[in-house]
């Protein structure tokens, strides 16, 4: 044989079962951790999903990382968190509109999440 797989049924039927099953049991262990590594990204979209609707002050209770640092912008405020890992940093912005209930970070509700750099984990 050439190395190439051969389409055919007599390509097939040459190349014994034993080799056939590891081709197969390769591409299903390539299929498995393809999918897990989408399941990964989908449960961190779905946790910073989660924070949306949160005020700020329940964020750093849920996260245990608090504000450093805000600035206004045309839809409310962005409250900005730099989380130091191991990996290097995590910079967080966390865009929200106020909801009347005090200037504190309770009277801030989340609306979008933004974030750059390793932030798994949260």
């Amino acid at each position: 044989m050439n190395g190439f797989v051969d389409a055919t049924t007599e390509g097939i039927s040459s190349m014994g079962s034993a080799s056939i099953l590891a081709k197969l049991s390769a591409i299903l262990l390539l299929a498995a951790a393809t999918s897990g590594f989408q399941s990964m990204d989908d449960a961190i979209y779905q946790r910073w999903q989660s924070f949306i609707g949160l005020t700020v002050n329940q964020f750093s209770i849920e996260t245990g990382l608090w504000v450093q640092n805000m600035y206004d912008n045309a839809e409310g405020r962005v409250f900005v968190i730099e989380w130091q890992r191991p990996l290097g940093p995590c910079n967080i912005q966390l865009h929200a509109t106020y909801n009347g209930a005090g200037a504190n970070a309770d009277g801030w509700t989340i609306y979008r999440t933004v974030h750059q750099g390793p932030c798994g984990g949260i």
